[in-house]
């Protein structure tokens, strides 16, 4: 019998609370992604990975991290890796 797993996403976006970018312009900037056993939630596999915005990024990213360049791939070519 085949045990359920899960796969749990997580994106971080150029986003804003104070409603500065509007909502047709954010860009994932970051996917993240685990898969899990069902009863035991143990983690099988992990991904991770940054994904450039055509936008400089502020607000709670440094320089030094890969998304505040674009040295990093698109999220259209970083999403189907996951």
């Amino acid at each position: 019998m085949n045990e359920t797993g899960y796969l749990i996403i997580d994106l971080e976006a150029t986003c804003c609370d104070a409603g500065t970018i509007r909502r047709e312009e954010t860009e994932i900037i970051e996917i993240g992604a685990v898969v899990a056993r069902g009863r035991s939630l143990e983690v099988v596999d992990e991904f991770s990975m940054f994904a450039s915005s055509a936008k400089r990024v502020v607000g709670g990213v440094s320089d030094g991290d890969p998304c505040a360049s674009n040295e990093s791939p698109s999220a259209s070519v970083v999403a189907p890796q996951v």
